[in-house]
């Protein structure tokens, strides 16, 4: 989501470094940052909110993984082996389900604290070559620390 964002950024950080000056470099750069700080703003409320949603997911599912036990404890009782097994397997599920959720929200408060630090480090531009090759190096240490880009159905 982020990353071809970043990626479009550092070109246009490498671009005022490196390429020949163009007719107007600051009125053309301050437009092309604009852009991407609103789309960085885009994904920062995607992201806050596809965490609000995740967060919301963990507080209401918990189940009482006790009651699963005393299910297949019940189950045994009886003799229903199969109907233990069953009540074991959803508890294994459902621990899977909920620490792949938590991984979920981690991977998403990182990226978001990635897009804040890069909104802030947008919002007073150094227009120095120092300046510009320190955005470049902050860019770049978010973009490794975010990966690849990962798919939903992931």
């Amino acid at each position: 989501m982020s990353v071809r964002v970043f990626e479009r950024l550092k070109e246009i950080i490498r671009s005022e470094l490196f390429d020949e000056p163009h007719q107007s470099p600051s009125l053309s750069r301050a437009k092309t940052l604009e852009s991407v700080t609103n789309e960085l703003k885009l994904d920062l409320g995607r992201l806050i909110a596809e965490r609000y949603h995740v967060e919301k997911i963990l507080r209401s599912e918990q189940p009482d993984l006790s009651d699963l036990d005393a299910k297949a404890s019940k189950a045994l009782e009886l003799g229903r082996e199969d109907l233990a097994k069953a009540a074991l397997s959803k508890k294994v599920d459902l621990r899977a389900q909920r620490q792949s959720l938590i991984e979920d929200r981690d991977d998403l408060d990182a990226q978001i604290d990635g897009l804040e630090r890069a909104l802030r480090s947008l919002s007073a531009p150094d227009q120095s070559e120092a300046g510009l090759r320190r955005q470049l190096e902050e860019l770049d240490t978010l973009l490794s620390q975010m990966g690849p880009p990962r798919r939903k159905d992931e």
